[in-house]
């Protein structure tokens, strides 16, 4: 499973693009994430480490459910996310990319909809 972050030149036709969701067959609902934990902040931060050697295991719904929220999930009612950008524009899309096919994350939603077939 991979995730894919990829800059948006056209956000616009993406939220657009958003009104006929409800119609997707093809979407994974996610689990709520987890708001809290009982590592700190600065724990995380100093064992922190970025990986090129992968496992076989895949990860679990709750564990990509948190991973997303994590990179793009919402925080308030208004919209906001974890990630910051510049005048609320949030230009980055993440994909994941398994076995089963590349599923685009939309956050307003908590699901990622399946793109095969899709153009």
């Amino acid at each position: 499973m991979f995730l894919l972050l990829v800059y948006s030149f056209f956000v616009s036709v993406f939220k657009e693009e958003k009104v006929g969701i409800a119609q997707i067959e093809k979407k994974i609902l996610f689990p709520e994430p987890h708001y809290s934990s009982n590592v700190s902040l600065e724990e995380t931060i100093l064992k922190r480490r970025s990986v090129r050697e992968y496992g076989e295991e895949t990860l679990s719904l709750e564990e990509l459910s948190q991973l997303l929220w994590a990179a793009q999930g919402i925080t308030s009612g208004e919209g906001f996310r974890t990630a910051p950008s510049a005048g609320a524009l949030y230009p980055l899309e993440i994909y994941v990319v398994t076995a089963e096919g590349i599923f685009h994350y939309l956050p307003e939603e908590m699901f990622v909809r399946n793109l095969q077939g899709q153009r």
